[in-house]
């Protein structure tokens, strides 16, 4: 489960390229995780890519199974990508 702050979020761009900074909170079957989401994105003519998307949380010791589960990664980053997508919509 993956919640992003967006209220507090940071978007700013100049020309074709733009910049999106965002904390949020991220839950496995353990402790909510806090973490901070970064991205470039250029525009292609009428639509925004991403060329560049970070996140990063800090932790101690996480479980193997955590770490090894590619399909939570996949998950993460499609969401993210649409959420993204609809706000640059949004924003047109």
């Amino acid at each position: 489960d993956v919640r992003f702050n967006v209220d507090d979020a940071v978007i700013w761009s100049q020309g074709d390229v733009a910049w999106v900074a965002s904390l949020g909170m991220v839950t496995f079957k353990g402790p909510q995780r806090p973490f901070r989401f970064t991205a470039i994105l250029a525009r292609d003519g009428e639509v925004w890519r991403f060329r560049q998307v970070h996140f990063q949380w800090e932790d101690n010791d996480p479980a193997d199974k955590d770490v090894l589960r590619p399909a939570t990664y996949l998950k993460l980053f499609r969401w993210t990508v649409g959420r993204v997508t609809h706000k640059f919509d949004l924003m047109r």
